[in-house]
């Protein structure tokens, strides 16, 4: 089976680039990288460090790195939805399933390659991949797991208009759809590993910023003491553990 991986890209998560792309191509999984001009809160993007990522990747036939030209006329589910459909035209013919990741999820090269080989995927159209989840530090792990991951059949995505929304219109374009992972999962989720100014930077500039009106009071608040064993996002518990990989 051939999986390729459509992934979008701020620099906002630049800390987690090498390590999110090497293990993605240590696993033998085609990268297609979605980048934009702007942040979305209209902020411009960083040119070198996007520049810079891709030319550590530049001789590597299966990295590809795409830029989109940001402006204000449309939400951050647009930006989010468009960016994934561009890319997803740009998977090869012969892809069976795609990724849908994100740079601050990164893939445990030796457990996902036995995933791949072990194809119990292949039972589905669509499916939902279990994950571990972060808060402030790469050591604090959730004591529960998430599922934000999805991989869905190259054919039934590439067949999907453009639409605006995250990676749940793909999970949701079949019926025939699972989750695999819970028993042992394979990828690890930094998406709320920041200090505060990156912290700052994601809750104004991600697609449920206009979720609630208390995003930065909340953030402030986070970082006016010692972490306390609870995150504001979803009050998980958390256990203490290695930096699996050094981010």
């Amino acid at each position: 089976m051939k999986i390729e991986a459509v992934i979008l890209y701020s620099t906002n998560d630049s800390r987690f680039f090498k390590t999110c792309i090497e293990n993605l191509l240590n696993s033998d999984v085609k990268c297609h990288v979605v980048t934009y001009s702007h942040m979305w809160n209209g902020t411009p993007e960083n040119d070198t460090i996007l520049r810079n990522s891709q030319q550590q990747f530049i001789d590597n036939l299966n990295y590809n790195q795409y830029t989109l030209q940001w402006n204000n006329e449309y939400n951050p589910w647009y930006w989010e939805g468009i960016g994934r459909y561009l890319a997803t035209q740009q998977v090869s013919d012969d892809a069976d399933y795609i990724l849908y990741i994100d740079i601050d999820e990164i893939v445990d090269v030796e457990l996902f390659k036995e995933f791949i080989y072990k194809k119990e995927y292949t039972k589905y159209d669509t499916v939902k991949l279990s994950n571990y989840w972060y808060f402030r530090e790469p050591t604090y792990q959730a004591d529960q797991l998430e599922n934000s991951i999805v991989l869905c059949k190259s054919s039934i995505a590439k067949s999907l208009p453009p639409m605006t929304g995250g990676r749940e219109i793909y999970f949701q374009s079949s019926d025939n759809k699972g989750y695999i992972g819970e028993d042992n999962p394979f990828i690890h989720h930094y998406s709320w590993v920041r200090t505060k100014e990156e912290m700052l930077n994601k809750v104004k500039n991600w697609g449920h910023a206009g979720d609630r009106n208390d995003w930065i009071d909340k953030v402030e608040e986070e970082f006016s003491r010692e972490f306390n064993g609870k995150c504001f996002i979803n009050n998980y518990n958390f256990n203490k553990v290695e930096n699996k990989f050094n981010v």
